[in-house]
């Protein structure tokens, strides 16, 4: 670095050694003018799904177009009122609670399947096809207002489906020659059934293994199996106990298993939904929610949670977290250039320059001062 330092301060100040040497009062003034380069500035268009028609609960929806903040932050993950532990090491434990947290091990998303992947960059970004890359998945059909509502800020989804009913028959030819086989044999295996889930919401992130088989296994499936972004869950209660036992623990754990795979999954319903959904999606580790999808408000807060805003509960009832997640603000800070030892890339060349610099503004100083005592 002084070795850089030397050479740039002799080179710049080179034209300057006879100053003392000239004859009489005769002095020359030299200007330097620095050179600037200017980068041209690009602005990249913003990010939009194609608006598509789209079916939800019966009625014709065109969604998108939507554009995201996709700058992320780094957010901390909800609290949890289930039994879960607070690592991502599950393990299974029979006869438990039906709450699909920590009803498998982790290491159950089986071979391939994705983990860290995701990272919820934002919403709607398509590959090509017209299609975004998050996914919407409900209990059952979606109140009327809720699925348009989504489709507002997701644009046309990946997939869109429904679990219930599960078909026991279509379960076990998927969990052949896994560890969940013979999951329909006799009474349907609730542990084997959140361990699948739990690996199909995994492998669904990158669009592989055993999620390809999710159009056969899913009611009213509509979309393609593609690498996600993010997912949306809705919530309905069933009014037949077991029904409802087999769909919550399939989508609680199909989410757990997303939430491992790193992308952001949210919990959405109506502002006046009675009963709310928002304690169910409490009781799944690493999820957010939304009671207050159908307004402008709560669809932001959609928008902002797909985006990679701080994960938590929002809206307008007493216990949310807040009305809404903490904007996105970009950092725009540039970062400096190292040469991997940790000291700044051409330092001493720049130190040099400035140094330089202050060496030529002294100088002019020594001029204007001679040359004021000459006029004397």
């Amino acid at each position: 670095m002084i070795a850089g330092l030397l050479l740039a301060i002799t080179a710049f100040a080179a034209p300057f050694r006879d100053y003392d040497r000239a004859a009489g009062d005769q002095y020359t003034t030299t200007t330097v003018t620095p050179t600037t380069t200017t980068s041209p500035t690009t602005t990249t268009p913003p990010t939009t799904t194609v608006g598509a028609t789209v079916t939800v609960g019966g009625q014709s929806t065109t969604g998108g177009p939507t554009t995201v903040d996709t700058t992320g932050t780094t957010g901390t993950t909800p609290g949890t009122t289930d039994d879960e532990p607070t690592t991502d090491t599950d393990t299974s434990s029979p006869g438990g609670e039906d709450d699909g947290a920590g009803a498998a091990p982790d290491e159950d998303l089986g071979a391939g399947a994705p983990t860290g992947s995701g990272g919820g960059t934002g919403a709607g970004r398509g590959t090509g096809d017209g299609r975004g890359t998050i996914a919407f998945l409900t209990i059952t059909t979606p109140p009327t207002n809720l699925g348009p509502s989504v489709l507002k800020v997701i644009g046309i989804p990946a997939w869109l489906a429904s679990i219930d009913p599960l078909s026991v028959n279509t379960l076990g030819d998927i969990a052949a020659g896994t560890p969940f086989a013979g999951i329909g044999e006799g009474d349907l295996d609730m542990d084997k059934l959140r361990g699948l889930a739990k690996r199909l919401g995994g492998e669904s992130v990158q669009a592989v293994g055993l999620s390809r088989e999710l159009p056969d296994l899913l009611r009213d499936f509509e979309g393609l199996v593609k690498p996600l972004t993010g997912l949306v869950l809705a919530h309905q209660k069933l009014d037949d106990a077991d029904d409802r036992a087999i769909a919550e623990a399939f989508q609680r754990s199909f989410a757990r298993g997303a939430v491992l795979a790193d992308i952001p999954v949210i919990g959405v319903e109506l502002k006046d939904s009675d009963p709310s959904s928002i304690s169910y999606f409490k009781k799944i580790k690493g999820v957010s929610s939304v009671d207050n999808i159908d307004t402008a408000t709560g669809q932001e807060s959609l928008m902002r949670l797909l985006g990679g805003a701080k994960p938590g509960h929002y809206g307008s009832q007493k216990d949310a977290d807040a009305l809404q997640p903490p904007r996105i603000v970009p950092d725009t800070a540039a970062a400096p250039v190292t040469d991997g030892s940790g000291s700044l890339s051409g330092s001493p060349l720049l130190v040099g320059l400035l140094l330089t610099m202050a060496l030529l503004s002294g100088r002019a100083l020594v001029t204007v001062t001679r040359r004021a005592r000459a006029g004397r």
